[in-house]
């Protein structure tokens, strides 16, 4: 009688079974998921904001302050040679470091001037505010520049030019009024006259001066400069001593800076009508490249900035300012780079949110030892057992690095906000949080 030998067929079971598995486990004992999930994006976390931080801090620093200061140099070309601005703002526009270069003219425009005679003399050193005579600077922009200077300024109204508005200074306003007994507003008009011509020997008449008639212009802004001291203001300066305004008194006023002026659309007189000899001489301002300046070395920011003026400066026949602008940027940078020294501290945190985590696993995962012989008495093969484990681990990893870096973008802003022990600069935060 022959002997029948039997098989035994091993079947691998349903492979879904562990995620399903694991998928009712996570569900029946959110607590247990939630807070090992919790546990491991703390580490995360941790880690990941110092590098959040140490990446894109130095973009945000540097764009904060350029969102503070439009422009951090001033290029004028030395007497007798415009030819030079041109070329020093050729030169400059084709340097990585530089991300606009402007020119700006400005001239004399007396208010209400267009009824005086041909004959009537003036000069700008004279206490004209006496003959009744209110002069000022006419500063001719587009609108882009606006934009980009409209952090520097506090304005009623509207800082966008149509043709035939103006956007005038408060301090203007003043001395209209002294002048004329009139208190300008938005909408109101006035006609000035600008003086174009060669200002090298004063006094002249006006006809000498190159008077043009720009009438019924329209008030559409009022602008005033809450900072001092800022490349835009020194670009259109006043008279460095002031001047007296009146016959009667020697007390010095501000005039002709840009806090005594009109700024008007450029084309509102045709291309090549100021006088390279005129009364204030084209000038400069550079606007530095934040992308630039963060991907090269950020030590470095002024020596780069230093590096292309004074280049510039030995190609071309111009001087320059701004020194001090681009020392309080390369200050801006180097508190950055102070905080990035304080992330070490974190670390004995990170280490001990791993090792904590570590022991949070192990902790969850004794009681189970029961779980696992009640599944396996259920039938589940041991793959399947090894499966539910694995997809468990998954869920969980998962759920850690998705709220890892959801901390890792609430913490990072608060390692630039941090002024003492716990205690940060809450609007500080948000202006990093927001970039």
């Amino acid at each position: 009688m022959g002997v029948k030998n039997s098989k035994t067929t091993k079947t691998k079971g349903n492979r879904g079974y562990g995620l399903s598995y694991a998928l009712s486990a996570l569900r029946a004992n959110p607590f247990r998921a939630i807070s090992l999930a919790l546990t491991l994006s703390l580490g995360i976390s941790l880690f990941a904001s110092t590098m959040v931080w140490g990446d894109t801090g130095i973009y945000v620093s540097i764009y904060q302050y350029l969102d503070d200061n439009a422009y951090q140099i001033k290029v004028d070309y030395e007497p007798g040679n415009p030819e030079a601005l041109k070329m020093a703002e050729s030169y400059m526009d084709q340097n990585q470091f530089v991300e606009d270069a402007y020119r700006v003219n400005s001239t004399v425009g007396l208010v209400w001037g267009t009824g005086l005679p041909d004959s009537t003399e003036y000069d700008i050193n004279d206490p004209v505010y006496s003959d009744g005579i209110k002069d000022c600077r006419v500063v001719f922009v587009d609108n882009e520049f606006l934009n980009k200077t409209a952090m520097e300024y506090t304005i009623e109204g509207s800082l966008e030019l149509g043709q035939g508005e103006i956007i005038v200074s408060r301090l203007f306003i003043t001395y209209v009024e002294q002048v004329f007994d009139v208190t300008l507003q938005i909408d109101d008009t006035i006609d000035v006259e600008l003086l174009t011509g060669s200002a090298t020997i004063l006094p002249a008449t006006l006809d000498m001066l190159g008077r043009m008639s720009l009438t019924n212009l329209r008030i559409v802004g009022i602008f005033d400069l809450p900072t001092y001291g800022t490349i835009l203001e020194r670009a259109l300066l006043k008279f460095e001593n002031g001047r007296p305004n009146w016959n009667n008194t020697n007390f010095p006023y501000d005039v002709m800076g840009i806090r005594d002026s009109i700024l008007i659309r450029t084309d509102s007189i045709p291309a090549g009508s100021l006088s390279e000899s005129g009364f204030f001489s084209e000038t400069m301002l550079v606007r530095v490249a934040a992308g630039a300046l963060a991907v090269s070395s950020p030590q470095n920011v002024a020596a780069n900035i230093f590096e292309l003026t004074v280049r510039t400066e030995e190609l071309y026949d111009i001087t320059w300012e701004g020194h001090d602008k681009v020392w309080e940027l390369q200050g801006v940078v180097n508190s950055y780079l102070a905080t990035l020294d304080l992330s070490v501290l974190a670390l004995p945190v990170i280490l001990l949110a791993l090792f904590f985590s570590v022991f949070a696993a192990d902790t969850f995962m004794a009681p189970r030892y029961v779980e696992v012989g009640i599944i396996r008495s259920k039938g589940a093969s041991y793959s399947q057992v090894s499966s539910v484990f694995l997809w468990e681990s998954a869920v969980i990893a998962a759920l850690s690095v998705a709220l890892g870096i959801l901390f890792s973008v609430l913490f990072a802003p608060l390692i630039p906000s941090t002024t003492n022990f716990m205690t940060f600069d809450w609007d500080t935060y948000f202006f990093y949080l927001s970039n």
